[in-house]
């Protein structure tokens, strides 16, 4: 059985999405996950969220790959660099932009298991 993801136990997560609600869509060539946010916490994770993501980050496999198994989180870099591309609601994603980098640490650590 897979461990349960906390992101909301991660203060940099929990500090950027404390007061938000809403679904942010990753995605990776065709394939995107939508991760449905409330107050912090992942409440739930599947394929399509039913009303789709308030904003959605894709990247190619080569860059979702080097950034989960790289040595260094580098997100901000990556996504000042064009690797990323953001999609939806650019509001809210200003607004939040600090939180997907807690996605990409907590991503980081399970990969390390």
């Amino acid at each position: 059985m897979p461990a349960r993801i906390r992101w909301d136990a991660r203060e940099d997560f929990a500090l950027a999405a404390g007061h938000w609600g809403g679904t942010i869509g990753l995605r990776c060539g065709a394939d995107e996950v939508h991760l449905r946010i409330n107050r912090g916490g992942a409440v739930e994770v599947d394929r399509h969220a039913p009303l789709g993501s308030t904003f959605t980050l894709g990247a190619s496999e080569l860059t979702w790959t080097e950034l989960i198994t790289g040595e260094h989180n580098d997100f901000v870099l990556r996504l000042e660099r064009g690797e990323f591309e953001v999609s939806g609601n650019r509001c809210e994603y200003r607004r939040w932009r600090e939180a997907p980098a807690g996605i990409v640490d907590t991503a980081r650590d399970v990969a390390r298991r």
